[in-house]
C-alpha cells in the first residue's frame, strides 16, 4: 500500500497544478487568447512549409511521370536486357540466367515495394539459316530462304490468337522435328504452310562440337497477337516476325544445351504500379533501384537496365530545389517575431500575476511548482494549437499554392493535393518547442520572486546604464555592417535560381544580414526612445496644459513597461516593409526583364513578299541573324510588298503599333572597328508602344524622340561608346554593313545618348538607334521589319495572330510578354516564395494588431487605480481620454515610423544583392528597388484602425469608471 501512496500523491499534485493552470487560463481570457493565437500562428506557418513543398513536389513528380506516359509506355516500366557478346567457345551462362530469372520473378517486386501490373519475358537465340528439307548436307555457300531465330515468349498462350494450326508441344525428343509457331508475315513472305518441315542450319555449330548445326522444325501453327495494343506488348509483336517460337518448357529444359548461342537476346519487361509513390519516397526508391541494378549485374554479367523511370526521377530531383529549406530560412525572421509576440504576452501575463506568484512563494510553493504551473499552461495551449494548427497549416499551404503575386491569391495553376505529412508534424513539434521556450523564460525569472522582491520591483523598477545597452546595439550594428561589406565583395548572387543548379545555401549572408540589421536598428530605436521622450517632456513642460505632458511623462518614466511592445512594432513594421519591398521588387524585376527582352506587350515577326514577276516571299530575320536589310536582293530588285503598319490597328484589342527595324552595322573609329546593331524606329509611335524605363537614358524618352525629330539623320548611341571613342554629340558617325556585300558608309549625326534600349544587350555588341524612315531612304526603300504592339490586357496572342492572318499578314512568330510573365509567376518555387512572404506579411499585421489590443487592455487594468485617483483629484473625463489616447498615438507612431524607416533603409541596402541570375540577359535591366508603399500603407491603416478602436474602448471604459471603486481597490491592493 505504501508503494502506491507516493505515485498517487504525485498524480494528485500534478492534477492540482493542472487545475490551477487551467483556471489561470480561464480567468484571463484576453491573454490566453493572445497566447493561443501566437502558438497557432507558429504551428500554422511552420507546418505549412513541408505540406506545401510535399504537395508541389508531388505535382512536379506527376508531371515528370506523365511525360513518360505520353511516350507510350507506363511510368514505372522496367526492361532488363541481355545480349550475348561472347566468342564461340564461351559457354552460355545458363546458371546465371536462371538465377536472374528467379530474382526478377520474385524478389524484384518485393524489394521495390510496388505492386506488379504487367510482366513479359522473352528469349531469342542467334540467327540460323532456314532451308527446305532435302537430301544431302548443307554448305556455307547455299542460299537460305531466310535467317530466323529460335525462342520463346513466357505466357504467350494468354496473349496470342492462332490463325492456323495448334500450339507447339511441351515435349520434344532429339532427332524429331521441333514444333514451332511462325508469324503470318513470315508465312506469307516464304509461302509456308502449317505442317511443313524445314531445316535450321548454322555452319559454325555450337561450343560442344565442331560440326555444323542442323535441326528439323515443323510448322505447328501461325500466330498473331490477340491485342497488339495491350500493355503486354511494349515490345511489339513485329519484333518476333523472324522468330520461330517454341514452348518455354522445351526451350529451357531440353533444347537450350543443343543449339548454338541460345541466350543471344533476352529481355524481362515488367510494369509496376507507382500510383502511391510520393515525392518524399523518390530518394529511397532510387536507392533501392541502385541496389537492384547492382544485383542484376552480379547475377548475369552484361545484363543492363535499358528502360526505367530512373532518369526521369533524377531529373525531377534536380529540378526540385531544396525550397523547403529556403522558405524556412526566409520565414525565420517571421518565426522570430511570432516567438517575440509569445514572449511579450507571456511576460505580460507573468507581470500581472507577479504578486500572486510571490504570495504563493511566501506560503510554501516552490519555484519548480510555479514553473510547472506555467509549463502545464503552455502544454495545454500547445495541444490545442497542434490540433488546430495542422489543419490551418493545410489551408495555408493551399492558399500559398494559389499565390499569383505578392498578396494576390487565385486558384492554383497546378492542382495540389495537400496532406498532413510526417515532416509537417515534426515541424509543428519544433514550433511548439520554440513557443514553449519563449513562454517559459518570463515565468522562470518570476518563479524566484519573493513578496519583498515583487514589491521592490513594482516600487522601484531596475534600471541599467544607458551605455551598457548602447554597446550591445553597436556590436549588432557592427556585425550587420560587416555582413553588408561581405555582400559588397561578393557582388550579385542568385537568391532563387529557378534552374537545376540552384543552391539556397549559396549565400546565407543574404538571409541573415538584413534580419540582423533590422534587429540592431530596432534595438537602437528602442533604447533611444526613453531619452527622446525625456527631451520631448522638457519641451512640452514649457507649453500650457497638462494633458500632453502627462502622456509623455508616463511614456518616459515607464519605458520598460512599453519596451516589448515598441520592439515588436519596430520589428513588425520594419520586417513587413522589407518583406513587401523584396516581393514587389522581384515581381517588378521579372516584368522588366520580360518586357526588355521582348520590347513591348507583343512582338510580331511577319513574312514579306517580293515585288516583280516570279517573286518569292522573304522572311524577316532576327536580331542575331544578318538583319533586316541583309536579305539577298537580286540586281534590279523592285522592293518588298509590305502592308502598312497601321493595318495592325484593325485587329480587335490592338491600341498602337510601331515598326522596329534591326540591322547589323559596324563603325570604323580610327583603327578600331566597332560592330553592333542598328535599330530603326518610328519616333512618333515608338513611345506609345515600347517598354522604356526612366533609367535607360539620362534624359526622358520624349526628349530623345524630339532630338531625332529635329535631325532626320540623327542617331542615339551608348554613353560608354562616346567615352571610349572620344566622339561627342553633333559629330558624324558613318556606319557600314547595312546592305549585304556592300561596304559603303551611311552617315548619321549623333544627337543623344542611351544606356539601355529594349532587346539590346551591351555584352553582345554596341547598339545604335535612328529614324527608320531615314534608313529606308538610304537603302532605297522599305525592307522587312519587326512589329511591336500595345494591346489590351484581355487580348490573347494566339487569337491575335489569327486575326492578323485574316487581315492579310503572314505571322511567322509572335511573342507575348504578358503570357511569359504569367508562366514565370506560376513557377512552383516562385509561387512558394511569394506565397509564404504574403502569408508572413499577413501574420505580422495580425500579431501587431493583437499585441496592440492586448497591451492596451493590460495597461488600462494596471493603471485602473491611478486613473481613479487622478479623476478624484480633479482631472476631467476629457483630459484622461486625451492623455491615454496621446500615449497610444505616440507609441504606435514611434513604432510604425521607426520600423518603416528601418525597413526602407534595409530595402535599399540589401535588395540590390538579390537580383536573380548570372547571365547578362538575366541581369539586364538592373534591379530597381521598389518600396512597397501601398502595402506599408495597408499595414499602417490596419494598425491605425486598431488604435482607434482601442481609443474608443478607453473612452467607453472611462465613461463607466466608478471613482470610489478604483480608490477602494487601490486600498485593497496596497
Amino acid at each position: 500500500m505504501a508503494l502506491l501512496t507516493a505515485p498517487l500523491r504525485s498524480i494528485q499534485r500534478l492534477l492540482g497544478l493542472w487545475r490551477l493552470a487551467f483556471q489561470r487560463l480561464w480567468h484571463t481570457p484576453a491573454l490566453s487568447f493572445a497566447l493561443l493565437a501566437g502558438w497557432l500562428a507558429a504551428v500554422t506557418l511552420i507546418s505549412a512549409i513541408p505540406m506545401y513543398t510535399d504537395a508541389i513536389n508531388q505535382a512536379l513528380l506527376r508531371q515528370k511521370l506523365q511525360a513518360i506516359q505520353n511516350s507510350r509506355r507506363p511510368a514505372f516500366a522496367f526492361l532488363f536486357h541481355y545480349t550475348y557478346t561472347g566468342g564461340r567457345s564461351k559457354e552460355p551462362p545458363w546458371e546465371n540466367y536462371a538465377a536472374l530469372d528467379r530474382y526478377l520473378q520474385t524478389d524484384f517486386v518485393t524489394e521495390l515495394g510496388l505492386p506488379l501490373r504487367v510482366r513479359m519475358h522473352y528469349v531469342k537465340s542467334d540467327l540460323f539459316q532456314l532451308f527446305p528439307t532435302r537430301d544431302g548436307n548443307y554448305r556455307l555457300g547455299d542460299q537460305p530462304l531466310e535467317h530466323v531465330a529460335l525462342g520463346f515468349i513466357a505466357d504467350l498462350e494468354t496473349h496470342l490468337a492462332l490463325l492456323e494450326g495448334r500450339p507447339p508441344g511441351v515435349t520434344w525428343s532429339p532427332g524429331d522435328p521441333l514444333e514451332v509457331l511462325i508469324s503470318p508475315q513470315l508465312a506469307t513472305k516464304l509461302g509456308i504452310q502449317v505442317g511443313e518441315v524445314y531445316i535450321l542450319f548454322d555452319p559454325d555449330g555450337n561450343a560442344n562440337t565442331s560440326t555444323p548445326f542442323t535441326m528439323p522444325v515443323r510448322i505447328a501453327g501461325i500466330w498473331q497477337a490477340s491485342d497488339p495494343d495491350a500493355p503486354f506488348w511494349y515490345i511489339p509483336p513485329e519484333s518476333f516476325d523472324n522468330t520461330l517460337l517454341v514452348s518455354r518448357e522445351v526451350y529451357l529444359g531440353l533444347l537450350g544445351g543443343d543449339i548454338p548461342r541460345p541466350l543471344f537476346d533476352v529481355g524481362w519487361y515488367q510494369v509496376l504500379d507507382g500510383g502511391n509513390v510520393r515525392a518524399g519516397d523518390v530518394e529511397s526508391f532510387l536507392q533501392r533501384m541502385a541496389s537492384v541494378e547492382t544485383r542484376v549485374t552480379m547475377l548475369l554479367p552484361g545484363a543492363r537496365l535499358t528502360l526505367s523511370p530512373i532518369s526521369a526521377l533524377r531529373r525531377y530531383q534536380r529540378s526540385v530545389s531544396t525550397q523547403s529549406v529556403l522558405i524556412l530560412l526566409l520565414s525565420l525572421p517571421i518565426v522570430g517575431l511570432i516567438l517575440l509576440f509569445i514572449a511579450l504576452i507571456a511576460d505580460s501575463m507573468v507581470e500581472r500575476q507577479r504578486l500572486e506568484i510571490s504570495i504563493l512563494r511566501s506560503r510554501g510553493s516552490t519555484s519548480s511548482q510555479i514553473v510547472m504551473t506555467y509549463l502545464l499552461q503552455g502544454l495545454t495551449l500547445g495541444l490545442i494549437a497542434l490540433m488546430l494548427g495542422l489543419s490551418a497549416g493545410r489551408w495555408a499551404a493551399l492558399a500559398v499554392g494559389g499565390t499569383h503575386r505578392f498578396l494576390s491569391f487565385r486558384h492554383a495553376s497546378v492542382p495540389l493535393s495537400v496532406v498532413i505529412t510526417q515532416e509537417s508534424v515534426q515541424f509543428a513539434g519544433i514550433a511548439l518547442l520554440l513557443a514553449l521556450v519563449a513562454m517559459m523564460i518570463p515565468s522562470w525569472r518570476a518563479a524566484h520572486f519573493t513578496i519583498i522582491l515583487a514589491k521592490q520591483s513594482l516600487g522601484r523598477p531596475p534600471r541599467y546604464p544607458f551605455w551598457r545597452q548602447l554597446v550591445g546595439d553597436l556590436l549588432l550594428l557592427a556585425l550587420a555592417a560587416y555582413g553588408y561589406y561581405l555582400l559588397l565583395g561578393q557582388g550579385r548572387i542568385a537568391l532563387l535560381q529557378f534552374r537545376e543548379t540552384a543552391n539556397p545555401w549559396e549565400n546565407p549572408l543574404l538571409l541573415l544580414t538584413p534580419a540582423l540589421f533590422l534587429l540592431a536598428g530596432a534595438r537602437v530605436c528602442l533604447h533611444m526612445a526613453t531619452p527622446f521622450m525625456y527631451v520631448l517632456e522638457r519641451v512640452v513642460a514649457w507649453m500650457p496644459g497638462i494633458t500632453a505632458l502627462l502622456a509623455i511623462r508616463n511614456l518616459a518614466r515607464a519605458g520598460r513597461r512599453y519596451s516589448a511592445l515598441i520592439m515588436l512594432l519596430l520589428l513588425t513594421t520594419g520586417l513587413g516593409t522589407f518583406t513587401a519591398s523584396v516581393a514587389r521588387t522581384l515581381d517588378e524585376n521579372l516584368i522588366a526583364r520580360t518586357y526588355y527582352r521582348i520590347g513591348a506587350d507583343v512582338a510580331v515577326v511577319e513574312a514579306a513578299g517580293r515585288l516583280g514577276p516570279g517573286a518569292t516571299s522573304g522572311l524577316v530575320q532576327g536580331p542575331s541573324a544578318a538583319g533586316s536589310a541583309s536579305l539577298e536582293e537580286p540586281e534590279g530588285f523592285p522592293g518588298w510588298a509590305l502592308l502598312p503598319v497601321s493595318e495592325h490597328l484593325r485587329a480587335p484589342g490592338v491600341k498602337a503599333a510601331t515598326r522596329v527595324g534591326v540591322f547589323k552595322a559596324n563603325a570604323r573609329i580610327g583603327d578600331q572597328v566597332v560592330s553592333g546593331i542598328l535599330y530603326g524606329i518610328d519616333r512618333v509611335d515608338f513611345p506609345r508602344v515600347a517598354y522604356f524605363r526612366r533609367d535607360f537614358a539620362p534624359i526622358s524618352l520624349g526628349a530623345l524622340m524630339n532630338a531625332l525629330a529635329v535631325e532626320p539623320s540623327g542617331i542615339l548611341v551608348r554613353r560608354e561608346f562616346l567615352a571610349e571613342t572620344g566622339l561627342n554629340i553633333g559629330d558624324t558617325l558613318p556606319l557600314r554593313g547595312l546592305v549585304a556585300g556592300s561596304s559603303q558608309p551611311m552617315s548619321f549625326t549623333i544627337v543623344g545618348v542611351l544606356d539601355l534600349f529594349p532587346t539590346a544587350y551591351p555584352g553582345e555588341g554596341e547598339f545604335f538607334v535612328a529614324n527608320l524612315d531615314y534608313i529606308f531612304d538610304l537603302l532605297g526603300g522599305p525592307v522587312p521589319y519587326y512589329v511591336w504592339l500595345d494591346v489590351q490586357e484581355t487580348v490573347d496572342a494566339t487569337t491575335l495572330a489569327e486575326q492578323l492572318e485574316e487581315i492579310g499578314f503572314r505571322i511567322l512568330k509572335i511573342e507575348d510578354a504578358r503570357q511569359q510573365i504569367v508562366e514565370a509567376q506560376a513557377h512552383p518555387e516562385r509561387v512558394g516564395l511569394f506565397g509564404f512572404l504574403s502569408l508572413g506579411f499577413i501574420v505580422i499585421i495580425f500579431l501587431s494588431m493583437l499585441a496592440l489590443s492586448t497591451h492596451a487592455l493590460l495597461i488600462y487594468q494596471q493603471r485602473y487605480v491611478q486613473i481613479g485617483i487622478m479623476r478624484a483629484i480633479g482631472f476631467s473625463w476629457g483630459q484622461m481620454v486625451l492623455s491615454l489616447a496621446g500615449e497610444q498615438v505616440l507609441l504606435v507612431a514611434f513604432g510604425i515610423l521607426g520600423g518603416a524607416v528601418l525597413g526602407t533603409i534595409a530595402s535599399f541596402l540589401f535588395i540590390p544583392f538579390m537580383q536573380i541570375g548570372h547571365t547578362e540577359m538575366e541581369l539586364i535591366p538592373p534591379f530597381e528597388v521598389v518600396i512597397a508603399w501601398r502595402d506599408v500603407i495597408h499595414m499602417v491603416t490596419a494598425l491605425a484602425v486598431v488604435s482607434l478602436a482601442i481609443i474608443g474602448g478607453v473612452i467607453w471604459a472611462l465613461s463607466r469608471l466608478k471613482v470610489f471603486q478604483s480608490i477602494k481597490l487601490g486600498e485593497v491592493l496596497s
